[in-house]
């Protein structure tokens, strides 16, 4: 399971050119990993919160993804990148995440492949399970921590609280 906020810049159909106004918003996944049943890697969202009214509605319908509409932020600081979210009609569930970023990776090694090389998600309509194909091109990775985790959205989509602590983003890749 993952909890990956990040920037969306160019967010389009294949057959589209990017608007500015609806291809460029921030977005926080709760997300885990998984493979279908021909052995395909994909994406299982739990939860997609993002700030742009417009993809939200569209994702849901379209793609029957769980999206929230979020009044959210990103903001740079010296080596660290702040994401702050909340839903706007759920207040009380957001996040607040500070990552501290490093050196680029210049060979990721085959778990950062795994954590970032998703061409696929897969949703449920009704008993069907949907899938997409994701382009996008590789993204430059870093070394980084997070030094602030304040969040809601995991408890938010269902899932307990762990009973280990969680695997330490300081010692595997982040994307830029």
């Amino acid at each position: 399971m993952g909890l990956v906020p990040f920037w969306i810049d160019r967010f389009t159909h294949p057959a589209l050119p990017p608007l500015p106004w609806i291809s460029r918003f921030p977005e926080t996944n709760v997300r885990t990993y998984v493979f279908d049943s021909r052995g395909r890697r994909g994406v299982w969202f739990f939860s997609l919160d993002a700030a742009r009214l417009g993809a939200v509605a569209a994702a849901r319908a379209l793609y029957a993804l769980p999206y929230y509409w979020a009044q959210m932020r990103v903001e740079k600081e010296r080596a660290a990148i702040v994401y702050v979210s909340r839903r706007h009609l759920a207040p009380a569930t957001g996040s607040n995440i500070r990552v501290e970023t490093g050196e680029a990776i210049k060979s990721p090694s085959e778990f950062d492949v795994f954590l970032t090389a998703r061409w696929r998600l897969f949703a449920q309509r009704g008993s069907r399970t949907l899938e997409t194909v994701i382009e996008h091109r590789p993204w430059p990775l870093h070394r980084a921590w997070i030094s602030q985790l304040d969040e809601t959205l995991v408890r938010a989509a269902g899932i307990p609280d762990p009973a280990e602590d969680p695997l330490s983003i300081s010692r595997h890749a982040w994307t830029s």
